[in-house]
C-alpha cells in the first residue's frame, strides 16, 4: 500500500469512527477507581457535539462520576447497530473504543451540550436540578477501530473529531435548521428515515444536523427510536446543508 492509498484508509476509518460516534445513544464507559486502584466498567447516556466531541450527562450519586471526578480519563465504546438483514456476528461488527479526558462543563460550553443532549434525550431535561446530573465533555486523545475480524487499526485525536473551521457556521446555525426541516419538511425527513435508511415509517423528525449527517428520531410506545443519516460528502454551512437535504429528498423519491 502506498502513501496515498494509507493516507485514504485511515481518512476512511476517521469517517467511520465518527459516524459511529455519532450514533452513540447509550455506550459502556470505563473510569478508573484510585481507591482500588482498579479499572470500572458501566453504561452511560451519550450525544455529542457538531464537531463529533462525546458528550456525558452523569450524576454524582454514580460510581464512575465519582472515578472521574479523581481521574478524568476514560474510555468509551461504539458499535454498529445489529440491523435484520446482517449476517454478521457481534465480533465482526465495527466499533470504535475512544480514549479520552472527560471535563465538567459550565457556562456557554454547558449550555451547548445541553441544547444537544435534550435534543436527543428530550427526558433527561430535567435531570441536572432533580437527580445532581452535569453535562461532561470528554475530549479525545485517540482511539482504535475495529472495521471487521483482522482489520484494526490506531485512530489520532484529529481522526475522532471534525475539525474543519468553515462547519462553523453549520454547527452554530443548526437550531434554525433543524426546526425548520421539522415545521416546514417533516415529510422529508419521514422520507430520509424510510426510503433512504429503511426505518419503519412513523413520525419522524430531525434532532440534528452536522457537517456530516443527520440525526433522526421517532417517539413510539416502546421509546424513542434513533436513526442516523450520513451525507455522501461534508457541508459547510447553512446553504450547503439546505442543498444536500434538498438532494436527498430527491434520491428518496428516485429522481436523481
Amino acid at each position: 500500500m502506498d502513501q496515498t492509498q494509507e493516507k485514504d484508509r485511515k481518512s476512511s476509518l476517521g469517517m467511520l469512527a465518527r459516524s459511529l460516534v455519532r450514533r452513540g445513544r447509550f455506550v459502556p464507559i470505563a473510569t478508573y477507581d484510585t481507591g482500588a486502584q482498579a479499572p470500572f466498567a458501566s453504561l452511560a447516556q451519550t450525544a455529542c457535539l457538531g464537531d463529533g466531541t462525546p458528550l456525558l450527562l452523569i450524576s454524582r450519586l454514580a460510581m464512575h462520576t465519582r472515578h472521574i471526578e479523581a481521574a478524568p480519563r476514560v474510555s468509551l465504546l461504539y458499535e454498529a447497530r445489529e440491523t435484520p438483514d446482517s449476517n454478521k456476528t457481534v465480533m465482526n461488527r465495527a466499533r470504535v473504543s475512544l480514549q479520552g479526558k472527560a471535563e465538567k462543563l459550565s457556562g456557554k460550553a454547558r449550555e451547548a451540550a445541553e441544547a444537544r443532549f435534550t435534543a436527543q434525550h428530550p427526558e433527561t431535561g430535567e435531570y441536572g436540578t432533580t437527580l445532581d446530573f452535569a453535562y461532561y465533555a470528554v475530549h479525545p486523545t485517540g482511539g482504535r477501530i475495529v472495521e471487521g475480524f483482522g482489520r484494526i487499526a490506531n485512530l489520532s485525536a484529529a481522526d475522532l473529531l471534525y475539525a474543519s473551521a468553515p462547519a462553523a457556521d453549520l454547527i452554530q446555525g443548526e437550531a434554525a435548521v433543524v426546526a425548520h426541516m421539522n415545521e416546514d419538511h417533516r415529510d422529508a425527513v419521514a422520507l430520509y428515515a424510510t426510503a433512504l435508511l429503511g426505518e419503519p415509517e412513523g413520525d419522524w423528525i430531525m434532532t440534528g444536523i452536522d457537517p456530516e449527517g443527520t440525526d433522526l428520531a421517532l417517539d413510539t410506545e416502546a421509546g424513542r427510536r434513533f436513526a442516523r443519516l450520513d451525507f455522501p460528502e461534508p457541508v459547510h454551512g447553512p446553504l450547503a446543508a439546505r442543498h444536500m437535504l434538498v438532494a436527498l429528498v430527491k434520491k428518496a423519491r428516485g429522481e436523481g
